[in-house]
C-alpha cells in the first residue's frame, strides 16, 4: 500500500480519525477546498469500523471544482502507472535505476472504483482495511 494508507493505518493503531488524503502535486487546492471542508466534517462524524481507514483521492482540478464526491469506492485493481526502470553502469560499475512511467489508460479501470471516480473528476471516498488490526 502507499505511503499515505501507511499513515493511516499508524493512526487506527493511535486511536486517531484514520484518513488518508491523495492529492496531485499539480493540483490548485481552492477550488477542492470547499468540498473538502465538507467531506471532513462528514467523516469526521462516521466511524469507519475497527481497523478500517477512510480513503479520500483527489482528482486533478486544474479548471476549477471536482464534478463532485463519489462514495463507497473500491480500490482499482489496477496502477494508474505502468511503471519500467531504465537501467545504467557508470564505468566504474555504479547501476542506476530511473523510473520511466506512463499513465494506464482508461479501458482497463473499473467502473466503481476510485481511479475511475478520480479519472472522471470526481473525487473518490472509500474504506480500505488495514489488514494488521
Amino acid at each position: 500500500y502507499s505511503g499515505t494508507l501507511g499513515a493511516a493505518f499508524e493512526a487506527v493503531r493511535c486511536g486517531l480519525p484514520p484518513m488518508a488524503f491523495s492529492i496531485r502535486s499539480e493540483n490548485h487546492l481552492p477550488g477542492a477546498e470547499a468540498c473538502l471542508r465538507q467531506l471532513l466534517g462528514e467523516l469526521l462524524k462516521k466511524d469507519p469500523g475497527r481497523g478500517n481507514v477512510w480513503n479520500v483521492n483527489i482528482p486533478s482540478l486544474k479548471d476549477g471544482m471536482p464534478g463532485g464526491i463519489l462514495y463507497d469506492r473500491t480500490i482499482a485493481p489496477v496502477s494508474m502507472y505502468q511503471e519500467s526502470y531504465i537501467e545504467t553502469t557508470a564505468p566504474d560499475g555504479t547501476v542506476t535505476l530511473l523510473t520511466n512511467g506512463k499513465p494506464t489508460s482508461g479501458e482497463c479501470i473499473p467502473e466503481g472504483t476510485d481511479a475511475a471516480a478520480v479519472r472522471s473528476g470526481f473525487v473518490s471516498v472509500g474504506l480500505v482495511s488495514c489488514g494488521v488490526l
